[in-house]
C-alpha cells in the first residue's frame, strides 16, 4: 500500500469517478471528443452523464464482465488452479467487482484503462489502484535499462504535479486501435444528446398545452383569469367527465394538437438507441428497444450466448491476457468463467452437467460448484463413458496392457525424427 501512496502523492486518495466531467479542452481532445455538428460537446467524461442509452451500454458490459468469476490456472495439460490474492482482493478499499468495473468503464468509454501496480515483498503484483484516463498521458521515450519498453506514463497527481512511471508501475489495457468508442461515434451521440435537450426545452416552454380559449372581445387580466378558472372548473376532475361546458361572450375553445414525432422526437430517440447498440455490439432488447425483431437468436439463452461470443469475448480476452502477462507469475494465466451468463434454465443446466460428468469433462464437484452447491467427499474424480469406470488419481485414463500381437516392433530409433507416442 505504501508504494501506491507514494506514487499517487499522499497518505490517501479519494475514489474518483472515471467518467467525471472534465474542464480542460486539452484533455477532451486527448480522450477523443470535441464539439460536434449538432453543437454539442461530446467526450468520454460528459457523454454518459447526458445520454442514458450510452450510460446503460457502458455499465451493462462492464457490470456483466466484472461480476464473472476470475480465476488463475497454471498452463499445462492439467491446468492446475493457482490461487492469486491479487484476483481475490485487488484493492484494500474497493471490492473486486468495483475495481474490474472501473477498468472496463474506462476502457469502454476512453478506449484505455490504467491502474497503478503495488508490489509485495516477493516483488509480485499484489494491488491494483485504478486511475481515471484523464490523469494519464502516454509518451514515447528512448529505451533504457529502467524503461526497456520505450513508453512512459505521465500521471497527474491531485496537486497538479506530474509523476513519470513505466510499464512496471502501471497496468495499461488499450482498446481496439487505442480509440475511444465515444470519440468514434461522437457525431451520432451528439445528435442524440441534442434531441434529448430539444425535447426537454419543448416541454419546458409549454408548447404542449392542451388548448387555447379565444374570444372576439378584449379582456382585461382579471376577466381572462375568471374565464380560465370557470373553464377549468367545468372540465377538471373525473366528476366532470363528459359534461357540456357553456362559454359566453363569444369565447371559443381551440385544442392544440402536435404530432408525437415533433413533440417527443420518438423516432429520433429510437435511432439513437440503435446506434449505441451497434457501437458496442449489444442486442437492442438489452437497451429496452424491443419493437423490432432481433437476429441474435430465437430465445434468451441463444441471445445471451451470441452476446458473450461476439461482444464480451473481445473485452474478456483483452483483459485476461494483460492481467496474465503483467500481473501473474510466468506460466500462470487468468480466465473469466462465462458460464453464469450462458447457463440457461434449470433443466438445460442439469442436462449439460449430466453430459459433462458422464463424458469425463467435469467432476461431480465441478458440476456442483456450477450450481452453487458445496463439494462432496470423493467428488473430484472423473468418469469415462466406457462402463462408467473411474480415471486414475492424476486424471489420466487407466493403463491397459497390450497382448503379444499388439506389441510395437523393436529396433533402432532415428533421433533426428520425433518419437511417436
Amino acid at each position: 500500500m505504501t508504494i501506491l501512496r507514494n506514487l499517487l502523492g499522499g497518505e490517501s486518495r479519494s475514489v474518483e469517478n472515471p467518467l467525471r466531467p472534465l474542464t480542460s479542452a486539452a484533455l477532451v481532445s486527448v480522450l477523443g471528443g470535441g464539439t460536434t455538428h449538432s453543437g454539442i460537446s461530446v467526450n468520454q467524461a460528459n457523454a454518459p452523464t447526458k445520454y442514458i442509452a450510452l450510460y446503460r451500454a457502458i455499465t451493462l458490459i462492464a457490470g456483466a464482465i466484472a461480476g464473472l468469476p476470475l480465476e488463475a490456472h497454471r498452463i499445462g495439460p492439467q491446468r492446475k488452479p493457482y490461487r492469486s490474492l491479487l484476483l481475490e482482493k485487488p484493492h484494500p478499499e474497493l471490492t473486486r467487482m468495483e475495481v474490474w468495473e472501473w477498468l472496463f468503464c474506462s476502457l469502454l468509454s476512453a478506449g484505455h484503462a490504467f491502474a497503478i501496480k503495488g508490489y509485495d515483498a516477493n516483488d509480485r503484483v499484489a494491488l491494483l489502484d485504478p486511475i481515471a484516463p484523464a490523469r494519464v498521458k502516454i509518451t514515447r521515450v528512448p529505451r533504457s535499462e529502467r524503461n526497456p519498453w520505450g513508453r512512459q506514463f505521465d500521471i497527474r497527481r491531485d496537486n497538479g504535479e506530474v509523476v513519470h512511471l513505466t510499464r512496471k508501475d502501471v497496468l495499461h489495457i488499450p482498446g481496439p486501435m487505442g480509440l475511444s468508442p465515444i470519440g468514434v461515434a461522437a457525431q451520432s451521440i451528439g445528435s442524440s444528446i441534442a434531441a434529448e435537450e430539444y425535447t426537454g426545452r419543448l416541454w419546458a416552454s409549454g408548447a404542449l398545452m392542451g388548448g387555447v380559449l379565444q374570444t372576439d372581445q378584449r379582456l382585461g387580466e382579471d376577466q381572462a383569469k375568471n374565464l380560465k378558472a370557470r373553464w377549468q372548473e367545468k372540465i377538471a376532475g373525473l366528476a366532470h367527465a363528459h359534461e357540456v361546458a357553456v362559454l359566453d361572450s363569444g369565447a371559443k375553445y381551440q385544442p392544440i394538437s402536435i404530432s408525437p414525432a415533433d413533440a417527443q422526437l420518438i423516432e429520433s430517440k429510437k435511432f439513437g438507441v440503435m446506434e449505441i447498440a451497434r457501437l458496442y455490439g449489444i442486442p437492442p432488447h438489452l437497451l429496452a428497444e424491443v419493437e423490432k425483431s432481433t437476429s441474435w437468436g430465437t430465445g434468451i439463452e441463444q441471445q445471451a450466448i451470441g452476446f458473450v461470443v461476439f461482444t464480451l469475448r473481445m473485452w474478456l480476452t483483452r483483459f485476461e491476457q494483460r492481467i496474465s502477462d503483467e500481473c501473474l507469475p510466468r506460466g500462470v494465466e487468468a480466465h473469466f468463467h462465462t458460464d453464469p451468463l450462458t447457463a440457461g434454465d434449470a433443466k438445460t443446466r442439469a442436462e449439460a452437467n449430466q453430459i459433462n460428468v458422464q463424458g469425463g469433462v467435469k467432476s461431480f464437484n465441478e458440476a456442483r460448484k456450477d450450481e452453487g452447491l458445496p463439494p462432496r467427499e470423493g467428488g473430484d474424480r472423473f468418469m469415462v463413458p466406457l462402463n462408467m469406470s473411474l480415471l486414475e488419481e492424476d486424471g489420466s485414463p487407466p493403463v491397459l496392457a497390450l497382448s503379444e500381437d499388439e506389441q510395437p516392433p523393436t529396433g533402432d530409433t532415428d533421433e533426428s525424427l520425433p518419437a511417436l507416442v
